[in-house]
């Protein structure tokens, strides 16, 4: 009796099924993304194409705020510039590296135009004030609007050690944040431009475009 023969066909799909399953087996398919695969039969031979995803690039560690872990929490204490206590817990995503594209069209106002805070008190005000007066930068107001949660405190904190105005990591930064002259609201945001113009990764650039609504321009 003649034995039934597999084609070469099912013989070279039936490769490929086995070698998918034994690096399941191996628990290393779990970690590959399997973005193509594609099968060519060519007379006697097959192809299968596995593509890989790309690593994030890594960015510079500027600050703490570009080592935020999944799932992480950032309690936020302080004092507003009114007096009063201010706490919050916030979920923070994990940052993802950006360019620095300005939310010029998101304002779709007059580029002199100044940021007036909807709601705000005076003293906060005058923050934003001179924050936009040495800068002249609508993207770095709303940086630091997100980054001190609209707050403009200068004892804000947070649990990855980040201080103040403009969020300086102690860490990182410990030269800014030890000075003496940190306990004033000038100095803070003077410092907080330096650091955002020269490339500082701020968190809250990422973010910025959330807080556009706090403000009017005029």
């Amino acid at each position: 009796m003649k034995k039934p023969q597999l084609s070469q066909k099912t013989f070279n799909r039936l490769v490929i099924i086995t070698t998918l399953l034994f690096v399941a087996l191996c628990g290393t398919f779990s970690e590959m993304t399997v973005s193509q695969a594609k099968e060519t039969v060519n007379h006697d031979s097959i192809q299968a194409v596995f593509t890989l995803p790309v690593p994030p690039t890594d960015m510079a560690h500027a600050s703490s705020n570009s080592e935020i872990p999944n799932n992480a929490i950032c309690s936020l204490s302080s004092v507003d510039c009114d007096g009063e206590e201010v706490t919050t817990e916030a979920p923070v995503a994990p940052t993802k590296p950006v360019q620095r594209v300005s939310v010029q069209k998101m304002t779709n106002v007059s580029k002199t135009a100044r940021p007036i805070k909807i709601g705000a008190s005076r003293a906060v005000q005058e923050r934003i004030d001179y924050a936009w007066d040495i800068s002249h930068d609508r993207d770095f107001i709303y940086t630091m609007e997100y980054e001190n949660m609209g707050t403009w405190s200068t004892t804000l904190t947070n649990s990855t050690n980040d201080h103040g105005i403009t969020q300086i990591n102690k860490k990182y930064h410990p030269q800014i944040v030890n000075d003496p002259r940190f306990k004033d609201w000038k100095f803070q945001i003077e410092q907080g431009w330096k650091l955002y113009k020269s490339g500082t990764r701020y968190y809250g650039h990422d973010h910025r475009w959330k807080v556009v609504k706090n403000f009017q321009w005029e």
